[in-house]
């Protein structure tokens, strides 16, 4: 696709010569192509930064009850210091 561009000469010059490649074109061309790269490369990088905070997340998140912890509660509940205890007790 043909399109007017308005590049310095000096940029345009240097960056053939380190491009090592021998048409404006050429140029022009590996430096959208080494943009996309980088900005593929960024986005990859924040989406595994993302899902490495979601996973560490949820590891310090606290387990969930065991048998041993509700048993441990209801032998609180059970106990005569408890007010529920003697809540259940008038009730029955």
């Amino acid at each position: 696709m043909r399109t007017t561009l308005d590049i310095d000469g000096r940029l345009l010059k240097e960056a053939m010569a380190r491009a090592r490649v021998r048409t404006k074109t050429a140029a022009v061309e590996r430096g959208l192509q080494e943009l996309i790269n980088a900005e593929r490369r960024h986005h990859t990088q924040v989406k595994a930064l993302r899902m490495l905070d979601h996973y560490r997340f949820r590891r310090r998140r606290a387990p969930a009850p065991t048998s041993l912890t509700l048993l441990k509660a209801d032998r609180h509940r059970a106990s005569p210091n408890c007010r529920s205890y003697f809540t259940n007790r008038r009730s029955s």
